[in-house]
């Protein structure tokens, strides 16, 4: 915490790390903090939205001591800071637990997704992408050791308690689950949010890399990307371009069958993908040869 000295009479503690910040006002923070140019105005922002405070309190500090205390805010600089994360917590009596991303579903791939393209920022719906995250544990076990080292977190912590489990299961994923945004938003820290969201991001990459499908460019769309004048826009992932609540409705008219396909692992779904789509270059490709030799 950094103390901010109103005046002489007056000091109010303000969070300099995102550990100290509710995830609903580190949203807004990371939306200011990525401005390409931040403005006096906009740390003034920044500094009401953290303390509070009515910005004409910081209108009539000296323009240094605003800099002097924006620079204090080390989460904004864009640092690595050490987040204490855990998998399994405890929050208003309730126990959770982190998804298992090794039988992720095409169901919550597909959500994980959508939260992160419906946003100016990757951040902007983090509060969302904790409810598919985390969903309260239905059962767990744990030896006595970590029954004592329980005790111990739960005489550190209120509010939000880590706990450690040797395994748990937590409940199937429903639309029903979004309905805790808020209560993540307000209880837990960005700090604890931005580390989670670090792990999905990664096993995102990792299962794009193995599962990737190449974009044939149209004949009639080639020339002009021989032409050196022209920028290219970086290429997108299918999911991307389509969606996979679109491909799964290509794939079957049957609703059964589409049910089944969201319950399925997203890699059982992304190697079926791969399958057809190498199937369908396979036989353009014979297509073209018999075109050629008749």
């Amino acid at each position: 915490m950094l103390e901010l000295e109103i005046n002489k009479k007056q000091s109010l503690l303000v969070p300099s790390e995102f550990k100290e910040v509710p995830v609903s006002l580190g949203i807004q923070l990371i939306n200011y903090s990525q401005k390409e140019n931040i403005t006096e105005n906009d740390k003034i922002v920044i500094l009401s939205t953290l303390s509070g405070l009515e910005p004409e309190v910081f209108l009539k500090m000296l323009p240094e001591t605003i800099d002097n205390i924006y620079d204090s805010l080390h989460f904004l600089k864009k640092e690595e800071q050490q987040i204490e994360f855990y998998k399994t917590f405890k929050l208003n009596k309730v126990h959770y637990g982190m998804v298992d991303f090794d039988n992720l579903t095409v169901h919550e791939y597909s959500d994980l997704q959508f939260y992160l393209d419906n946003g100016d920022f990757p951040t902007d719906n983090i509060d969302k992408l904790m409810c598919i995250l985390f969903r309260p544990i239905i059962k767990k076990k744990h030896s006595l050791k970590n029954i004592l080292k329980n005790i111990i977190l739960t005489l550190k912590h209120r509010n939000f308690i880590p706990k450690i489990y040797d395994s748990y299961e937590i409940s199937e994923y429903s639309e029903k689950d979004l309905n805790r945004s808020e209560l993540f938003g307000h209880k837990l820290t960005m700090g604890f949010a931005l580390a989670a969201f670090s792990i999905m991001i990664q096993y995102r990459e990792d299962l794009l890399k193995q599962f990737s499908f190449k974009q044939e460019v149209p004949e009639e769309d080639k020339d002009q990307y021989d032409d050196p004048s022209i920028t290219k826009e970086p290429s997108k992932s299918f999911e991307q371009i389509w969606g996979l609540y679109h491909i799964i409705a290509t794939l079957s008219n049957s609703l059964d069958e589409r049910e089944k396909w969201l319950k399925k692992p997203i890699k059982e779904f992304l190697n079926y993908l791969a399958y057809n789509n190498q199937k369908i270059q396979m036989e353009n490709e014979r297509a073209k040869a018999n075109q050629i030799n008749s």
